[in-house]
């Protein structure tokens, strides 16, 4: 007599499946996000208990923050050398206290390109930047990527803007005297060094790129010795603007994308392309 064979789970085997595509589909999307090693903020001038605090305060923010996979590196020193890093982003920084107070400095790079988003405050105070850690964090993992590109939601909840709309005069940035967005895509922007620099826009739905179309100029580093300065021309790129049109088109709000030298004196030491966050208004 022949035994009889057992019926085949067909349910349950359904639902395994089910349950693993369901995980697999929500794996794709967790690693979608991109990843930032967060590293300790290093300190000199203040207490080992005010930088504790102050990077605890820091970390607890990003931890919050959504759109990225945090790792916690704070045990580790920050490697001088990134390309090794498997991770698509780096934050790290520094505190440093003097006579009239604290300065910090956080910084989120790319690991890929070594753009760098920098955000550097002086304070009165500690507990200063213990109250205005959450903005900081804020500011530096805002809604714009590393690239300064907005993000989809925002684009979707604003207003789409017409050129003419942009037209005119604009206010912004303490090197700058005055800002000119002119018709047919151009731009004069002129700088209190003295140089004008000519650019082009392109203005989509709500974003707007401003991109220096003109050489980079030694009055653009009137900050640096002249010897350094024309050196840093051959090393430059053209400044670049990426912001985000206000609804009432009166304020321009992004990062500006610039190149900080640092030398010795006698010729320059190394060069960073950095994002630092900007805002222009219409005068």
């Amino acid at each position: 007599m022949k035994k009889r064979q057992k019926p085949l789970l067909l349910h349950s085997t359904k639902k395994q499946v089910m349950a693993f595509l369901l995980f697999g589909i929500a794996g794709l999307a967790f690693a979608a996000k991109p990843s930032v090693n967060v590293y300790k903020l290093t300190y000199e001038g203040v207490s080992p208990k005010t930088a504790d605090s102050i990077n605890d305060a820091i970390y607890s923010f990003i931890a919050e923050v959504k759109d990225y996979t945090i790792r916690d590196f704070r045990n580790q020193p920050t490697p001088a050398d990134t390309s090794l890093i498997k991770s698509n982003f780096i934050f790290y920084g520094n505190i440093a206290g003097d006579s009239d107070g604290v300065k910090i400095n956080l910084v989120l790079k790319n690991v890929s390109d070594d753009t760098t988003r920098l955000i550097s405050k002086h304070y009165a105070s500690s507990n200063i930047i213990l109250i205005e850690s959450r903005a900081l964090v804020n500011d530096l993992f805002s809604s714009y990527s590393i690239q300064g590109e907005p993000s989809d939601s925002s684009q979707a909840k604003s207003k789409k803007q017409a050129p003419t709309d942009i037209l005119g005069r604009w206010n912004g940035e303490s090197g700058i005297s005055s800002i000119t967005l002119l018709p047919n895509n151009r731009a004069i922007i002129a700088l209190k060094s003295g140089v004008s620099i000519s650019a082009v826009t392109d203005l989509k739905g709500n974003k707007l790129t401003v991109t220096q179309k003109s050489s980079v100029s030694a009055k653009q580093f009137s900050d640096l010795p002249a010897v350094i300065a024309q050196e840093a021309i051959k090393k430059a790129k053209p400044l670049k603007w990426v912001f985000r049109v206000s609804d009432d088109m009166m304020k321009l709000t992004g990062t500006k994308l610039a190149t900080e030298i640092a030398h010795n004196g006698k010729a320059i030491t190394a060069v960073r392309f950095v994002e630092v966050p900007v805002v222009w208004t219409r005068q």
